[in-house]
């Protein structure tokens, strides 16, 4: 009788003791893979390696994640932050078992059969280029029964980004919203560690929404952009640059270049010399008060070269420059021959009708609908563009001969 119950217990050992045994050729029943975030640079990285037993009908007991170190990639000392599942993980730093130098050595609790576990935790790139993490797992007591997964990522260089952002007056605004790619942060003193590469860099500050400009960070090195917001803008200020850029004293020119009458649109031509650094900067100006603002064409030039104009939401127009300044800045604006209230090219009937609707309450019409320029459309200037058509007045809406 005693000898059958010693039986029965080496029996039940062995069995308890089975799963945990080499399977030799037979090919472990869970996997593993190694996951890079997708800016994998130099500093601190978030890796993870996902752990699925999703195919085995068995337990995997306490797995142990093996990651080796070497060069440029460490464990951050003094703390890797090691997590699965969002709790706090049991980890190591000690020589590594299969290659050399150290490794980082993840434990984990048993992971059930048809799940997956995520470890996630910490690694240090100390150089840009090719590195290569690699990831052996393996349930404790068993290590020859291990799955081994690796990824080569390239990993970028890092810089950094100073942003600023101040009023007319050059006082920081604390409060403006910098969005660079896409991400938004708030503050108006900014500096960002940011991998190698172009940024695309905006801000918001007191209602203006600033142009947007692209900037490069090279790794190691200091990349500027500053946003400036004025209270007005019927004086040409620099509002992004990422050279320093400035409008120079005393250079603003302000000049009607043709007056409008009812053959004629009005333009006006407004030039000035903004200085910079070799690098981007953005003028912007409000419509000018000289003419009405409404415009049938817009252009500029930035040395003499025609150069594209953006009207942001508010009405601001922008010329970007480039390269080291000075710069001269030409803008040309073309208005609406006066009377032209619908904007059509030609100043008849229809104009006629258009500025009675609007004084009616019922129509829209351009800045030129207000024909004896007394700062109101009334039905007299309804009357004059009739007058005009029926050629009755000239060109100036003086009472023809």
């Amino acid at each position: 009788m005693r000898r059958f119950t010693i039986v029965c217990a080496a029996v039940v050992l062995l069995a308890a003791v089975a799963p945990l045994v080499a399977v030799g050729s037979t090919p472990p029943a869970f996997g593993a893979t190694v996951e890079l975030p997708d800016q994998f640079k130099v500093g601190e990285n978030e890796v993870r390696v996902v752990v699925d037993n999703t195919a085995s009908d068995d337990v995997l007991f306490s797995p142990i994640v093996e990651v080796p170190l070497g060069t440029s990639l460490s464990a951050p000392s003094p703390d890797p932050h090691v997590e699965a599942s969002g709790a706090e993980r049991t980890y190591s730093v000690q020589n590594a078992s299969y290659r050399s130098g150290q490794s980082l050595y993840v434990y984990g609790e048993e992971v059930p059969a048809g799940e997956t576990r995520t470890y996630a935790f910490t690694l240090v790139v100390d150089e840009a280029g090719d590195r290569t993490v690699e990831a052996d797992v393996r349930p404790l007591y068993n290590e020859p029964n291990n799955v081994r997964d690796a990824v080569t990522a390239t990993a970028l260089g890092v810089g950094t980004l100073n942003v600023e952002v101040t009023d007319g007056a050059g006082a920081t605004m604390t409060g403006a919203a910098v969005d660079v790619d896409g991400t938004e942060r708030t503050g108006g003193d900014l500096s960002l560690s940011v991998v190698e590469g172009s940024y695309a860099v905006g801000a918001t500050a007191a209602g203006r929404a600033l142009p947007s400009v692209s900037v490069d960070v090279a790794p190691g090195d200091e990349a500027n952009v500053s946003f400036v917001a004025p209270d007005s803008l019927v004086a040409p200020r620099v509002l992004a640059t990422t050279a320093n850029g400035s409008v120079a004293a005393d250079s603003v020119v302000r000049q009607t270049t043709q007056a409008g009458d009812a053959t004629r649109p009005t333009t006006f031509e407004l030039s000035v010399v903004v200085d910079s650094d070799d690098g981007t900067s953005v003028v912007g100006v409000a419509p000018p008060p000289e003419i009405p603002g409404s415009f049938a064409g817009v252009s500029a030039t930035v040395d003499g070269t025609p150069t594209p104009v953006t009207t942001a939401e508010d009405g601001t127009l922008l010329v970007e420059t480039t390269g080291p300044g000075p710069h001269d800045v030409t803008l040309s604006l073309e208005g609406y021959a006066t009377g032209d209230a619908s904007g059509d090219g030609t100043v008849d009937a229809g104009d006629a009708r258009r500025i009675a609707e609007v004084v009616a309450g019922g129509g829209v019409a351009t800045g030129y609908a207000d024909v004896n320029g007394d700062g109101e459309v009334t039905a007299v200037d309804a009357m004059l563009v009739a007058q005009y058509e029926q050629g009755n007045r000239d060109a100036d809406y003086r009472r023809a001969d």
